[in-house]
């Protein structure tokens, strides 16, 4: 695979990313309840592993490519 190690990563975690909407569309709106809400599955173990995926994708730009991508300042 190209990008090695990194793109192995990648991959796995946009597949755990899929994996968690696939839950939530299974489970349909209750699969969205948080913990302690009335009628969470599973202790709204599925919602916060939903959002624990979307936030590992987030992935920070280093300082060095905002400076020098940004067109404003040119």
């Amino acid at each position: 695979m190209a990008g090695g190690a990194a793109g192995e990563v990648a991959v796995g975690l946009y597949i755990s990313l899929w994996l968690a909407e696939l839950a939530l569309d299974v489970l349909g709106p209750t699969g969205a309840l948080l913990k302690g809400a009335p009628g969470a599955i599973d202790g709204g173990v599925w919602a916060r592993n939903y959002v624990w995926q979307r936030y590992t994708t987030i992935v920070p730009v280093p300082p060095r490519c905002r400076r020098t991508s940004s067109p404003i300042g040119r």
